[in-house]
């Protein structure tokens, strides 16, 4: 693309950039002000200019150009304060004017105004029309008197707010009041009461504004675009030469990974683990759950989720492999910093992606609440465990370093399997009720064979599996490996189709986490991956894996996104659930690249944080 066409493009955004900040800004002067058309168009180009101007000064005295972090930190900002704040940015209470015209006979009295819920003294009314009504201060009341050739008269006011009552007095000399309001709806209200006491007629005004979702998109847009350019612009002020400074250089060059001595496999593992994580959760958003187990297509589908079971485990013998060398540290406890950062941006992302698409109400306390409790992130009870896992690592590892022989450390993996994975694989029939064996799915009560109390704890059993495998360089012929591996997820495939056969999918300890079969299947991968992959040299390639690995974490945590976005457009247009199998492989790899797409930009909102602290500091 040449210089020319480049410039025309970036004018061409900023003048659309500058429309929609107009957009915004007329719309905000026009929910309390502006009542024609004119106005608002006179308003609108005075906006059009102002931003012109400011665009204009920023590039003529602020010569350094935005880097892609600091766009993207100002307009997350922006985005947060925009959800947090959505009532204030996009006011739902508007200027209202009421006019009020008495009746041919009998008096009327404005005794009160409510605005939505609390009472306004009329004296402060702002009346912009007053003819041949009074003003009673002893009162505090509007009253129209009728003589003998009855007059014309008005009342007009303006008042902003969502709800407003008018209350009138309702006597035995009241006659009637024409109520219009701002759409030009005419209400008459009869007063007449037969009541000689003090009696109220109340008439409700419903001025509370409401958008549509293309009022919605394009306010918000107009108004994330104002938010972004101010923080942009404090950054630049706040930081004087900051991306001339000699700290910032050093600290935005970041340093190269060491791609010749990192496995470019284990790469790989991480990368396999996400992908298969985004694939398990096409069966909860393709409805397969609710659909019985009946036939070739679902056969398949049942075994296919079978494999990908081996998602989570995966991504825990990997820290087992990596982490065996972390000692009890102040700075290894440290690194979960890097963690946490990355898990409160996702949480942040889900939070605003909820609210704008499926009208979640946000509060600041509700954000807190939800990231502490790791509901913000609907994917975030992995964050829960792998915290858990992280903190135990150095004790961990003291537990395995001080076991003297293989034979002691064979004898800790297997004790592991044997409370961890196999009583899920053996309390899970019930030989009281007749044919138990032929319809497993009739009943979810089972006979206990095996101590299962423990199975909770099977984070640990991959943990030391994945410290085992590389302590012990284990390692076998890829086709060999391949075999077992496709050889055990067609054996519990059949066997968890058989468990479920006739009805809908029976969820239990077999199929869980930390089941024997899973264990399996996710041994026989984690070997076959390490193996098959081993002898990978070329730099770029490793460079492009130890990338992709890094954004897995984020990943999996925004996930839930496009699971939200795509999964809704597949079922609305595929009713068949069988048939949704066929766009597996499309959806599946739509998500997880969108996924790394958006980890990505949180990655470098997060390095950019880093860069801030440390060049403020």
């Amino acid at each position: 693309m040449n210089l020319d066409k480049k410039k025309s493009i970036k004018c061409l955004a900023k003048i659309i950039a500058a429309i929609l900040a107009s957009v915004y800004l007329t719309f905000i002067v026009d929910v309390y002000t502006l009542n024609t058309t004119l106005k608002r168009i006179f308003v609108f180009g005075y906006f059009l200019i102002i931003c012109a101007i400011f665009v204009y000064l920023k590039e003529r005295f602020i010569k350094r150009r935005s880097s892609m972090s600091v766009t993207v930190l100002a307009t997350v900002i922006a985005a947060v304060i925009l959800t947090v704040f959505q009532n204030v940015f996009l006011p739902t209470a508007r200027n209202n004017t009421i006019i009020l015209q008495a009746g041919e006979t009998g008096e009327v009295w404005l005794t009160n105004l409510e605005v939505d819920g609390e009472s306004i003294p009329l004296s402060q009314l702002n009346i912009s029309k007053n003819y041949n009504w009074e003003y009673s201060a002893v009162n505090d009341d509007f009253v129209f008197y009728p003589n003998e050739n009855w007059e014309e008269n008005t009342l007009i006011f303006d008042i902003v707010g969502n709800k407003m009552t008018l209350s009138f007095a309702a006597n035995t000399w009241s006659g009637s009041v024409n109520i219009i309001e701002s759409a030009g709806e005419l209400t008459t209200l009869a007063l007449y009461s037969e009541n000689t006491e003090y009696d109220r007629a109340s008439f409700l005004v419903d001025a509370s504004r409401t958008y549509n979702l293309r009022e919605r998109c394009i306010y918000n847009v107009g108004a994330m675009l104002l938010l972004s350019f101010l923080f942009s612009l404090l950054f630049h002020v706040v930081t004087p030469k900051f991306k001339n400074s000699r700290r910032y250089k050093e600290n935005i060059k970041q340093k190269e990974p060491d791609t010749g001595k990192r496995e470019a496999a284990l790469d790989i593992v991480r990368i396999v683990a996400l992908f298969y994580v985004i694939s398990i959760h096409f069966f909860l958003n393709c409805e397969y759950y609710s659909y019985p187990i009946l036939g070739n297509k679902m056969f398949v589908l049942t075994t296919m989720r079978t494999a990908f079971m081996s998602c989570v485990p995966l991504f825990c013998v990997l820290s087992g492999y990596l982490t065996g060398e972390k000692a009890l540290s102040m700075s290894y406890y440290c690194k979960i910093w890097k963690i946490l950062k990355i898990y409160v941006l996702a949480c942040l992302a889900n939070i605003l992606w909820r609210h704008f698409f499926f009208s979640m109400e946000v509060s600041f306390r509700g954000c807190i609440e939800g990231i502490l409790n790791f509901s913000a992130a609907p994917y975030g009870w992995y964050v829960e465990m792998y915290i858990g896992l992280f903190l135990l690592t150095p004790f961990l590892n003291i537990l395995y370093d001080n076991l003297s022989s293989k034979a002691h450390k064979n004898a800790l993996v297997l004790t592991l399997v044997f409370l961890t994975a196999l009583p899920q694989i053996v309390d899970i029939f019930n030989f009281n009720i007749s044919g138990w064996w032929l319809n497993p799915a009739i009943s979810s009560d089972y006979l206990q064979i095996l101590p299962a109390w423990w199975n909770g704890i099977w984070p640990m059993t991959y943990f030391f599996l994945g410290r085992y495998i590389k302590e012990y360089c284990i390692r076998a012929q890829p086709v060999q490996m391949l075999g077992l591996y496709m050889g055990s997820v067609l054996t519990f495939g059949v066997f968890n189709y058989y468990r479920s056969y006739g009805h809908t999918f029976v969820s239990g300890p077999w199929q869980e986490w930390g089941s024997l079969p899973n264990t399996i299947m996710t041994a026989f991968l984690f070997v076959l991956l390490v193996s098959g992959f081993s002898r990978i040299e070329s730099q770029k390639i490793k460079k492009i894996l130890n990338k992709l690995s890094d954004l897995c974490f984020g990943g999996y945590l925004v996930s839930y996104i496009f699971d939200t976005a795509f999964y809704p457009i597949l079922n609305k247009n595929i009713s068949n659930i069988e048939d949704r199998i066929y766009f597996y492989p499309i959806i599946s790899v739509l998500v997880f690249f969108c996924s790394l797409a958006l980890s990505y930009l949180l990655q470098k909102i997060s390095q950019f944080s880093d860069i801030i602290k440390k060049y403020m500091c």
